[in-house]
């Protein structure tokens, strides 16, 4: 996987053609004071798009600086993100206190390296034996509260691998 930065890999498929500088339809007044007054936007977002991707363009949009999201979700992921403008930013914090539901979809039979979709499938298993009450036995092991365990490939340990080698204690 080449190096630098999600955005950067995947701006053209976000993005599309960069339309020509200054092009940006204008707002009228009666629908800028609404944002400034703030809005709460539902925005189901898209395959590779991050929550600031999502964020960056309403702004560009609205001419609003004054605009956030109430919890990132991973590029990969799709889905609700509530986004909020102007006044209503002051309620992030609510919003992201809300209590939420998850789902997502399994494919059996193999394990990835970063847990997600940005590494390649491998250790392939048969699978054929696994039935649906196990299925659902086991998926109970990811409801409530529970302590995630980062894959080898976060953020977490990549700054915890950064930090041991700054200060001398890397691996030899």
């Amino acid at each position: 996987m080449a190096k630098g930065s999600y955005f950067l890999k995947h701006k053209k498929l976000i993005h599309g053609e960069r339309p020509a500088i200054g092009v940006r339809p204008k707002l009228d007044e009666a629908t800028r004071k609404k944002f400034e007054d703030g809005m709460v936007l539902l925005i189901d977002k898209p395959l590779h798009w991050t929550s600031f991707d999502i964020v960056r363009k309403i702004r560009n949009t609205i001419g609003l600086k004054k605009v956030g999201h109430a919890g990132t979700l991973d590029p990969l992921a799709t889905g609700l993100l509530i986004v909020c403008t102007g006044k209503f930013t002051k309620r992030i914090n609510e919003f992201m206190a809300a209590e939420k539901e998850y789902s997502g979809t399994i494919h059996l039979g193999a394990v990835t390296p970063t847990y997600d979709l940005e590494s390649t499938p491998e250790q392939f298993k048969e699978y054929s034996s696994i039935t649906a009450e196990t299925i659902i036995e086991t998926t109970k092991m990811f409801t409530g509260d529970i302590m995630q365990v980062p894959p080898v490939y976060s953020a977490i340990k990549k700054m915890a691998l950064l930090l041991m080698n700054l200060r001398g204690e890397g691996r030899a």
